[in-house]
């Protein structure tokens, strides 16, 4: 009875280190995409530095329309620089960025 069975064939240790390899390939792969779109999450310097002068608008109209002497036309300066902030910040939100 024992005559019709076939022995299952077993890997040798150079076929255990090709699977090793071919497996070390494929994390390597994937941390590789994972490293590539975190880096797509962050802003770029001109991002950045778009980004921190439109914060400095929006507090610049602020402090300048609570003032003593509110500047003529500091409101509607502010809600300007308050909306292309806005526009800005969820436009890169769109793009996927982190902010």
């Amino acid at each position: 009875m024992t005559k019709n069975i076939v022995c299952f064939p077993q890997t040798s240790e150079v076929d255990q280190q090709f699977i090793e390899l071919e497996r070390q390939q494929e994390l390597i792969k994937q941390q590789r995409t994972a490293i590539v779109e975190r880096e797509d999450k962050k802003l770029t310097p001109a991002q950045e530095a778009e980004l921190k002068f439109l914060r400095g608008q929006v507090d610049m109209w602020q402090e300048k329309l609570h003032a003593k002497l509110p500047m003529p036309d500091a409101s509607n300066n502010l809600w300007v620089a308050r909306e292309e902030l806005t526009r800005y910040v969820n436009e890169l939100r769109a793009w996927g960025k982190d902010i």
